[in-house]
């Protein structure tokens, strides 16, 4: 399981092809039966309860950017990353460009966890052997912080939320 540009660089060179798509909303429903959220934070809460400031200013920083990418064109957004990275030996930047207009999706628009995404995150969980057993969804995850930076940057959230059920 990889990402842009590794995806375009091995498909065009012929090295690998994709069998799963898990970067478009479509292609994580179809595989995994729910939405797949693809971008997100991960911390241990007891460091959250005792880092709320900086936690929330991580959170800001990256609904600000799931908001950038979400307004942005795929040209936009590689015109402003470092130009070896999506223009080398592997990849053009044109082709960097189509896949990235193929894989945007995949970014949250802002920062919300989607209705579901939780419970498909523990349905992929247990295929692999976790035992989930003990753990409540809800537990899991907070729209609290990025509600917060919604906020703060006048932004307004576009995605339906996961509520207690995940």
């Amino acid at each position: 399981m990889t990402t842009q540009p590794t995806v375009g660089a091995l498909e065009n060179k012929n090295l690998a092809v994709s069998a799963i798509d898990l970067a478009t909303s479509d292609g994580a429903k179809a595989a995994l039966g729910g939405t797949l959220p693809s971008a997100g934070l991960l911390a241990q809460s007891d460091w959250v309860k005792t880092h709320e400031d900086a936690a929330q200013k991580v959170v800001n920083a990256l609904v600000d950017t799931m908001h950038w990418i979400s307004t942005h064109s795929a040209q936009e957004i590689a015109d402003k990353l470092p130009q070896s990275y999506v223009q080398n030996s592997t990849i053009s930047k044109d082709q960097y460009v189509a896949a990235l207009n193929q894989d945007k999706g995949q970014f949250l628009p802002d920062g919300i966890m989607p209705a579901g995404g939780p419970k498909t995150i523990f349905d992929e969980e247990k295929t692999i052997g976790v035992d989930t057993s003990k753990v409540n969804i809800a537990d899991t995850f907070t729209q609290k912080y990025a509600q917060a930076a919604l906020k703060l940057e006048g932004y307004t959230a576009t995605t339906t939320p996961a509520g207690n059920d995940g």
